[in-house]
């Protein structure tokens, strides 16, 4: 029987190639013609053992077809989006203040004192003008434009109420500007203060370190009021950096919170050059003496509107003084007129209730009437709100209804007017037009300076008119009694 070797050689010749026999993993030797040198041994290329062509790549999941299927398809097309007209405020409708017969008297009284002839040669007539209220008080471009149309027409009696040394970071006053104030602490502006004492803004500044508290002001005349718990408190007063001779000192003693306080007020005697000066007050820390305001005056006719808003404000914050101070306040204040701007942060409180809002109301209004010695009492609804949502804005009627109900049923219980802000911006939602027309911010709760400036000019328009309709010319000699003082 021939052998294995024997087969592989005779295929190798008969084929004419080399045939490599494994058997294992070992390699059978292959058998060559005598004088042929080795075979050399090869390996397939890799590139040889790829197809011709692009390599293939990562499969990828089926793209899902955007097309919206055939039943949802709407046969005619969505039309389009209307562009609105231009905001116009001459289009804005004319809301009159609501209010019973004559509870606006003693402000026309007092104005019309102030076109009477007569009375130049003795003390000046002032008619005085508080504004209650919160944040969009407090900036006084509200107030403060109602104070210039007021002062343009019955003349310029002063700045009135200032708060020297910055009480907060954006106190501003568009007659005055506060300096310095970096030692002082406010007291009163989130909580009431533990005695209830507080100047007319509801805030009290109290000296942590012996430092200025400063404030750049026009007028012939101040007065600077301190809380202290002596007559011999330190005080210093400068006048431009410099001390000021002929002083007027005059301190009275009041229980406020069931502790006694002095209530010292500081005015110079004579008449200064009408100039805008610095006034500074200072006084060391630890002494008890806490800073009330100061008031400017120019020594003529005419209005001083104060402006007492403060940020985050609701209706209660008129109950932060104790009664006695509260009331002592007013009577020195001797206004013609009260006006009260509050609802705005009620509209977006959690635990509001319609009866517990109108009680404070009253509760709070009637304090006002009785505390300001027959003053006119002018309430204002808050005015228009929205909200953002992930859907775009959207109007708070919701929660704005009840708030203005409550002012107007409480501002009628208690005699007081009442005028609709949000009706008069063009009812609810208008607030969105106003943004359009840059003349809100983008928070949907506040104005810019344009807006507010439109509302004061609307609010005295309404105020001017029932002025003139009601107006009833004085005697020159009743004028002195007639809403000034």
């Amino acid at each position: 029987m021939k052998s294995p070797r024997f087969l592989h050689a005779f295929l190798a010749f008969f084929l004419g190639f080399s045939l490599v026999a494994v058997s294992g993993d070992a390699a059978l030797p292959v058998h060559k013609k005598k004088g042929e040198p080795p075979a050399r041994k090869t390996t397939p290329h890799p590139k040889k053992s790829r197809k011709k062509g692009k390599p293939k790549r990562p499969a990828t999941p089926p793209r899902r077809s955007r097309a919206v299927p055939r039943e949802h398809r709407s046969p005619v097309p969505p039309p389009p989006i209307p562009v609105l007209p231009p905001f116009d405020p001459g289009t804005l409708p004319v809301v009159s203040v609501e209010m019973p017969r004559e509870a606006l008297d003693p402000f026309f009284r007092g104005l019309s004192a102030l076109e009477t002839p007569g009375g130049e040669n003795g003390p000046a007539r002032v008619v005085r003008v508080l504004h209650f209220g919160d944040s969009h008080v407090a900036a006084d471009y509200w107030s403060g434009e109602i104070r210039r149309l007021l002062q343009q027409r019955f003349g310029d009696a002063g700045a009135g109420y200032v708060m020297p040394g910055r009480p907060w970071k954006y106190f501003r006053h568009a007659l005055a500007k506060t300096l310095d104030g970096d030692g002082w602490q406010a007291v009163g502006l989130k909580e009431p203060p533990p005695d209830g004492v507080a100047g007319l803004s509801g805030v009290s500044l109290a000296p942590t370190r012996e430092t200025p508290a400063s404030v750049r002001a026009p007028g012939r005349n101040f007065k600077v009021t301190l809380a202290v718990g002596s007559d011999n408190a330190p005080v210093r007063l400068l006048v431009d950096d410099a001390p000021v001779d002929n002083l007027v000192v005059n301190s009275r003693w009041i229980n406020s919170g069931g502790s006694d306080v002095a209530l010292l007020s500081i005015s110079n005697r004579d008449p200064l050059p009408d100039a805008t000066r610095k006034f500074t007050v200072l006084t060391p820390p630890g002494t008890g003496t806490r800073l009330l305001g100061a008031e400017f005056t120019s020594g003529r006719n005419g209005v001083i509107l104060d402006t007492l808003g403060l940020n985050g404000g609701r209706m209660t914050a008129l109950e932060k003084w104790s009664p006695r101070m509260r009331r002592q306040l007013l009577q020195d204040a001797k206004p013609s007129l009260v006006i009260v701007s509050y609802g705005t942060n009620e509209i977006a409180a959690k635990k509001f209730t319609f009866e517990g809002f109108k009680a404070d109301c009253v509760r709070v209004l009637r304090a006002l009437r009785e505390d300001a010695g027959g003053a006119a009492i002018l309430v204002t609804g808050p005015a228009d709100r929205a909200v953002k949502t992930k859907r775009g804005w959207a109007a708070m009627s919701d929660a704005e209804r009840p708030v203005i109900r409550a002012l107007r049923e409480a501002a009628a219980e208690t005699g007081c007017a009442f005028w609709d802000l949000q009706a008069a911006m063009g009812g609810e939602g208008a607030v969105l037009a106003w943004i359009r027309a840059g003349l809100a911010q983008r928070d949907g709760v506040h104005f810019t300076q344009a807006g507010y400036e439109l509302q004061a000019r609307m609010l005295h328009d309404r105020l001017m008119a029932i002025y003139e309709a009601t107006r009833k010319p004085l005697p020159a000699a009743a004028a002195d009694d007639n809403g000034v003082r």
